[in-house]
């Protein structure tokens, strides 16, 4: 049983987890990640200290919590390529060298439709980091009493940034869709600080 383990169980008990959110470890993603109801981490983050680790967790529990708007837009820009391709597919599937000829035309000029579209959502993607950050923050405040609970993002942001990027294919997918839309780590904590330590 490693540290996430433990503080899960402990977040769970404190019942500041929902009981039907689960945990698992997975080199598919750099750090931790919400998805479908399970916190996925990535087993090299398995022995942070308990302090970090439940920051960490909170911050996922309340992606879920909050049932966010950066899901949906990965979801509407994947299903959208998706359907357009089986469309094409199923209209040129009497011509073989006419359906490979158009998926690629159509590829090249999807993809960059695609990143733009996906730029749309930055403002929704954005302020569902800052809400988490924000929800885990508060519950750090009041129930573990730190005091300062942007100096404990900061030191939780820089356990998770210090051992480089991971180079999985969804991780690379998920940044050529996102990649910089996020917050910076900067403007999490100084929100932090000014909504969550100063009130």
């Amino acid at each position: 049983m490693d540290n996430v383990d433990d503080v899960f169980s402990e977040l769970k008990k404190r019942e500041l987890i929902t009981k039907a959110t689960k945990v698992a470890p997975s080199s598919n993603y750099p750090n931790f990640k919400m998805s479908r109801g399970t916190i996925f981490y990535n087993p090299k983050f398995a022995n942070l200290d308990h302090e970090i680790l439940r920051l960490i967790l909170l911050h996922e529990e309340a992606h879920r919590h909050k049932r966010q708007n950066s899901h949906l837009a990965f979801w509407m820009i994947i299903s959208l390529f998706a359907v357009s391709e089986a469309l094409l597919v199923y209209g040129t599937r009497s011509n073989t060298e006419l359906m490979k000829a158009m998926f690629s035309t159509v590829c090249i000029i999807y993809i960059p439709f695609l990143l733009f579209y996906a730029r749309i959502f930055e403002s929704s993607i954005q302020k569902d980091e800052y809400d988490a950050d924000v929800r885990a923050a508060r519950i750090m405040k009041k129930e573990y009493l730190v005091n300062r609970p942007s100096v404990l993002t900061e030191r939780a942001i820089m356990e998770t940034r210090r051992r480089g990027p991971d180079d999985s294919l969804l991780l690379s997918i998920y940044n050529l869709l996102y990649g910089g839309m996020h917050p910076s780590d900067k403007e999490r904590v100084e929100r932090i600080k000014s909504l969550v330590d100063d009130s």
